[in-house]
């Protein structure tokens, strides 16, 4: 009976043993699991931040490209009246001119 007693307390000690090192490796996996699935989302987070600066500078390439258009446009504009402006003050200065030869030659 003793070496029976002696043989359950060896295995209730091993028992024991094996149930601390398997709670203890558990813990581990779980803070594990716990720590990659933090970098996990951090590393999505990151890579969404990646993608929305990147689809920020898109955008904002394609709004100053569209700037510099629409402010090429407006210069090009503003010459285009400001030929059109002399064009009318040169016939309105020879109209105004012939009017007043005109005149001083009817008097």
């Amino acid at each position: 009976i003793r070496d029976l007693e002696k043989l359950r307390a060896d295995y209730e000690q091993h028992s024991a043993h094996h149930d601390f090192a398997h709670a203890k490796w558990v813990a581990e996996t779980d803070r594990m699991i716990a720590w990659v699935k933090q970098v996990e989302a951090d590393w999505a987070a990151r890579t969404q931040w990646g993608l929305n600066v990147e689809k920020d500078l898109k955008q904002a390439v394609a709004d100053f490209e569209q700037a510099k258009k629409s402010e090429t446009e407006a210069w090009e504009a503003a010459e285009s009246l400001g030929k059109q402006l002399k064009e009318v003050q040169a016939r309105l200065d020879a109209l105004l001119r012939s009017r007043i030869v005109r005149w001083i030659e009817g008097r």
